[in-house]
């Protein structure tokens, strides 16, 4: 194209620029609440497809797996000939030991793997059911989402409905409606959530019931007010003199403008919304199990929030990763007379650095475990070794 004589043509911005101006004119908008719904969003309706494993199926081989980015949890002990009872969480056998250095020799110091970190398998761990939890987060949302919807629309409409007739009719309607709403506001929401779930069913419906109950007054008192100044406007008494019926006005002409009202009303109790439902969930009284819900995921591990570093598994100064199996040792003893035979059996269980769990129990009288942690179906398989270990008269200690 030919340049025209005398015309001044302004030479087009560098790329950087025209980026930055794009930038500045976004800047006024909610990118980052707009980032955070759509990411809920796409979560929610997208949740089977990106889910990495079956929110409600577990495996109890891998359960209480940290997330990945917790590394492998090691404690320094130091090797000796035989443990003593209650220093599992600093001493080592010489026997283990020489499972993981041939070398090892008494009085050496020995890193045992007491945790392992978490793997990539599971990306943000797993809970005590073996469960993933990046699974049971992404439903999880998708749960919120639903709920959300749902509540919105039952919640929402009634609201508007009311708000309408109150607005429109006023007088004794108007104030029946006002004192509803009134009362409703009046008594606690999560109060009120409680006592219907008790007396109700935990249920689906019954969440989405009570979580409507919950919001339909906040809707009502304010499309009334945009009522109440609508219906003085012109157009309204045009449609009244056209011979319009009342309903035909509430819905064509009243109705439309408090779609603006509505919008924001909405938006704003998606946030309620959620926050209820996860609070009856961490109360028990939420989304029945075992259907993922953030706040019944806050409750399973409330209890682990206290505990320093990953949980560890009770087991005893064996071999890292072998089964927790009591070994029994025979210690010859004078015998006894024939008739009545008594085998003393000691237990230590070790469940972790500092915490023992001891059982001191003997055949023929009654157990009385002074504390600690006791694996029930245990105990007659070690009873049963223990008596079978006698034969006769003697001591058995079980270590």
């Amino acid at each position: 194209m030919a340049e025209v004589p005398g015309l001044i043509t302004a030479a087009p911005l560098p790329v950087p620029v025209r980026i930055a101006r794009r930038a500045w004119r976004l800047r006024r908008l909610p990118l980052i609440p707009m980032l955070i719904l759509v990411v809920f969003l796409v979560t929610g309706i997208a949740a089977p497809w990106i889910a990495p494993h079956n929110p409600e199926r577990g495996d109890i081989r891998a359960r209480n797996v940290p997330p990945f980015w917790v590394g492998d949890d090691t404690q320094l002990k130091v090797v000796v000939e035989t443990v003593q009872t209650g220093e599992g969480s600093s001493q080592i056998s010489l026997a283990d030991a020489g499972r993981k250095m041939a070398d090892a020799v008494v009085g050496d110091e020995v890193d045992v793997l007491i945790k392992k970190g978490g793997s990539t398998k599971y990306l943000f761990g797993t809970d005590h059911l073996g469960r993933d939890m990046l699974s049971r987060t992404i439903y999880g949302a998708r749960i919120s989402l639903v709920v959300v919807g749902v509540v919105l629309i039952i919640g929402g409409g009634i609201g508007v409905s009311m708000g309408l007739l109150a607005g429109w009719y006023g007088g004794v309607v108007d104030e029946l409606v006002m004192r509803l709403v009134d009362i409703k506001l009046a008594i606690p929401t999560i109060l009120l959530a409680l006592v219907l779930i008790l007396a109700l069913g935990q249920s689906f419906m019954i969440i989405v019931v009570v979580l409507a109950i919950a919001i339909w007054p906040r809707f009502a008192r304010n499309i009334r007010g945009e009522v109440l100044q609508l219906k003085t406007m012109d157009f309204v008494a045009l449609a009244q003199v056209a011979g319009a019926s009342t309903p035909r006005i509430l819905i064509f002409h009243i109705f439309p403008g408090v779609v603006n009202t509505l919008i924001i009303l909405a938006t704003l109790e998606v946030g309620l919304v959620i926050l209820l439902e996860s609070t009856l969930s961490f109360l028990g009284a939420g989304v029945p199990p075992p259907t993922p819900a953030w706040g019944s995921m806050v409750a399973d591990g409330r209890d682990r929030l206290a505990v320093e570093g990953p949980p560890v598994e009770p087991q005893l100064d064996g071999a890292v990763g072998q089964p927790a199996i009591p070994t029994v040792e025979q210690n010859p003893v004078e015998p006894a007379p024939h008739g009545n035979q008594e085998v003393e059996i000691s237990i230590a269980i070790e469940v972790g650095p500092g915490r023992t769990g001891r059982l001191a129990a003997a055949i023929g009288k009654d157990i009385d475990p002074p504390g600690g942690y006791i694996v029930e179906t245990a105990l007659p398989i070690i009873f049963q070794q223990a008596a079978e270990a006698a034969g006769g008269n003697e001591e058995i200690g079980i270590t």
